[in-house]
């Protein structure tokens, strides 16, 4: 992603940059920042991408420790404790859901889960398959 911001001229070709990248959440987040100060750019650079590692360790479903994935395999048994920015997430995805008439679904789980044994399945085949439309509709109804 690029972003410019309007009033401020793009960086002369000379000016020094640090591009700095980091796997997480499944994907590969790259920053590219132009300024004088490297040091100083390099240390919020490296703040923003720490940020994005920190959100994945409570917010993805892939993995088995973080704080979702450990809600939703106890919650329905007992309360749990969960992070202030996993309780926001939430929070805001049913405001999206209620302004949405339910078109936006939190409750994907199923439909996920739906999507990772589709895509095991596929992994040991030359393609990798996908669950059908029909398929990922039923699965939805039964939330």
């Amino acid at each position: 992603m690029i972003i410019g911001i309007p009033g401020v001229e793009m960086p002369a070709q000379t000016m020094p940059f640090v591009h700095k990248k980091r796997y997480a959440m499944g994907t590969v987040y790259e920053i590219v920042a132009y300024d004088a100060e490297v040091a100083r750019t390099s240390a919020v650079i490296d703040k923003a991408l720490d940020e994005v590692v920190r959100l994945d360790a409570i917010l993805s479903n892939y993995k088995p420790e973080s704080d979702l994935s450990r809600m939703n395999r106890t919650a329905h048994f007992h309360s749990v404790q969960i992070p202030a920015d996993l309780y926001k997430v939430i929070q805001e995805s049913l405001r999206y859901s209620y302004l949405s008439d339910g078109e936006f679904d939190v409750s994907v789980g199923p439909v996920v889960d739906l999507w990772k044994a589709a895509m095991q399945a596929g992994q040991h085949q030359q393609r990798r398959m996908k669950p059908g439309r029909a398929l990922v509709s039923a699965t939805r109804k039964l939330n």
